[in-house]
């Protein structure tokens, strides 16, 4: 039996694997000045997408929230950088409150929203997303294609 078992725990294993390698990846658009954002979460007009420059070194991404029946958002700014454990998670639950706004499926409160932020301790601010950004086409771009082994 502790065979069957064991033969049974590395199947699932190795069927787990190739499940988590064959995730989509999500929609990505370039922005007019060279950066590229990702869609994170999305729900009616209301999208939440990461920014970056992907020339600039290390991961660190600007959170972007945006009602985009009329294009206000907040955005979260990135961790500075060589910030410790406690300014990484205050991020990270900045991060969730941004989330949270998307899964609660109303329009966003941004205003709300921003200053829950700036209350953290977490550079906020609130802006107009302009017209040329593709923040907003997120949900409607397919995502890139996926090396997924056919089964």
């Amino acid at each position: 039996m502790p065979r069957t078992a064991a033969l049974a725990a590395l199947v699932t294993l190795c069927t787990a694997a190739h499940a988590a390698a064959c995730a989509l990846p999500p929609p990505v658009c370039e922005v007019p000045n060279g950066q590229r954002a990702t869609l994170e979460h999305a729900s009616g007009s209301t999208v939440l997408f990461s920014q970056l420059d992907p020339d600039a070194t290390g991961y660190r991404p600007t959170y972007v929230l945006v009602d985009c029946s009329k294009r206000q958002a907040v955005a979260l700014g990135h961790v500075p950088e060589g910030a410790d454990d406690s300014a990484s998670q205050t991020h990270f639950d900045g991060r969730m409150v941004m989330d949270r706004e998307v899964s609660a499926g109303a329009r966003p409160r941004l205003g709300q929203v921003h200053r829950q932020l700036q209350r953290m301790g977490l550079r906020s601010k609130r802006f107009t997303l302009m017209k040329s950004h593709c923040g907003c086409a997120l949900p409607d771009i397919p995502p890139p294609p996926a090396n997924c082994p056919t089964y």
